[in-house]
């Protein structure tokens, strides 16, 4: 019970650092789960641009593309100069400006000049106006099959603004389940971040006080034995780990206004964070193992947790991955919880396929809890053998 005690009063004197990497986490967690979660009620909505039109060619053409394109985005309409629309670009007043050269629908109509390309300005990586070029690539192909399927100018044009009109509807499948990117699923993708640096602090940090040979030698002439020191250490890691995930429990109860302790995949969420958990105490037990002191650990705290984190795929997106790096993510456990909790989050009802998906995937990140765990008892044994 002294080693339970003096667990947490350690604990206690680095509630700094603890307090720090619970804020980053849920910082970057809340804020990513605002930004990405969907509406528990799944659905389509086109997505509006700030749109310039520069007709520079005074034909029929720029008319039609400001009737086509002024139902489905918002046409701004400003004065053509470069530097004025360049900063429109930059503070997003601005998401693309079309410029309709000179001669372009001339050289549409006729056989005997060249195709002209028409110009434009975007910001750079702005990922939303690729989406506004697919739609003006698929117009001009459009208008150039139904010119030469006979239409003129006008008739094509007219065309495409009555085919413009016809909207599609869109249901979501009935094996779709539309709660498969909420609140709780995209908030629990964060969590090894939690678990990883916390695991490591606040075990690693109170290992390296034990391991001192000052209170080693003041633990060997206490009245103690070394199975009470240890079920004490064990006790207060295990307590601590407890204490962790309930605090991530409580947040996702808050996000979700409650929803997610009556949402039947709440207990899958559960034991996926629970082998997720074992893992980052046992990272806690092997850094508290090996660091020589605060600095080291602080160094090992910040390469493992964020290269786990990145690599895993829980702070980019796994289908992002080249084939090269999901080969190298999947040697490592974060990638395999994030898979499991995309699943959990996606699962309308609990299929055996599904379930063996889920327990060959948790039972992965068991193992490799398990794995560090015992290299770490191997490096301790080690250690006893040299000073004896």
């Amino acid at each position: 019970m002294q080693v339970f005690k003096l667990y947490f009063k350690l604990l206690k004197s680095y509630k700094g650092v603890v307090i720090l990497y619970f804020v980053i986490f849920m910082a970057v967690a809340v804020i990513m789960t605002k930004n990405l979660a969907a509406d528990s009620n799944v659905s389509m909505k086109e997505t509006k641009l700030d749109i310039m039109i520069v007709d520079e060619d005074k034909k029929t053409l720029g008319r039609a593309l400001e009737e086509y394109f002024g139902s489905q985005h918002d046409l701004v309409e400003m004065e053509y100069d470069k530097e004025q629309i360049t900063d429109a670009l930059y503070w997003r007043k601005l998401d693309y400006v079309l410029v309709i050269p000179k001669g372009f629908e001339e050289s549409i109509l006729s056989d005997d000049i060249d195709d002209m390309e028409l110009e434009n300005m975007k910001a750079p990586g702005y990922y939303d106006a690729v989406f506004f070029e697919s739609e003006l690539s698929m117009y001009t192909a459009k208008l150039k099959g139904l010119l030469a399927a006979g239409y003129s100018m006008e008739e094509a044009e007219d065309q495409l603004v009555k085919l413009q009109e016809e909207k599609t509807e869109v249901k979501i499948a009935s094996f779709v389940n539309e709660k498969q990117n909420d609140i709780c699923t995209v908030f629990f993708a964060y969590v090894p971040y939690l678990f990883i640096t916390l695991g490591m602090n606040g075990i690693g940090l109170i290992l390296i006080v034990f391991n001192e040979q000052r209170v080693k030698d003041r633990m060997e002439c206490s009245c103690t034995t070394m199975q009470e020191r240890i079920a004490g250490l064990a006790g207060g890691i295990l307590v601590f780990g407890i204490i962790m995930l309930s605090v991530v429990a409580a947040a996702a109860g808050i996000l979700s206004k409650g929803s997610i302790f009556t949402d039947n995949r709440f207990p899958y969420f559960l034991i996926n964070m629970v082998a997720l958990l074992l893992f980052g105490l046992s990272l806690g037990f092997f850094a508290g193992t090996i660091a020589k002191n605060k600095d080291a650990m602080n160094g090992l705290v910040n390469v493992i947790s964020l290269a786990l984190c990145f690599l895993g795929g829980v702070f980019v997106p796994q289908e992002f991955f080249s084939e090269t790096i999901i080969k190298v993510a999947k040697f490592l456990p974060t990638y395999w919880y994030v898979a499991t909790n995309n699943s959990i989050g996606a699962m309308k009802e609990l299929t055996p396929q599904l379930t063996r998906e889920i327990v060959t995937q948790v039972g992965l990140v068991v193992g490799y809890a398990l794995v560090v765990f015992a290299v770490t008892v191997v490096i301790i044994s080690n250690k006893r053998k040299r000073v004896a």
